[in-house]
């Protein structure tokens, strides 16, 4: 599959199953990653799980 995004980069996947791509048909909108240059589908890298902070969590005090 090769994708592009609204701003003009592209990027191509292959690592899905041929029925997945073919699911989404031609045109399909995509979530689409990008850093720098480098762009991924999500179907690439899975939707990202919320990681639970390691961090205490700390009580302002009140506005004075």
């Amino acid at each position: 599959m090769q994708f592009r995004t609204v701003d003009g980069l592209t990027g191509e996947s292959l690592d899905a199953s041929i029925r997945t791509f073919q699911a989404l048909g031609r045109g399909t909108q995509i979530v689409v990653f990008v850093r720098g240059q480098d762009v991924w589908w999500e179907g690439d890298v899975g939707p990202r799980a919320r990681v639970p902070s390691q961090l205490p969590k700390v009580t302002l005090p009140p506005d004075a």
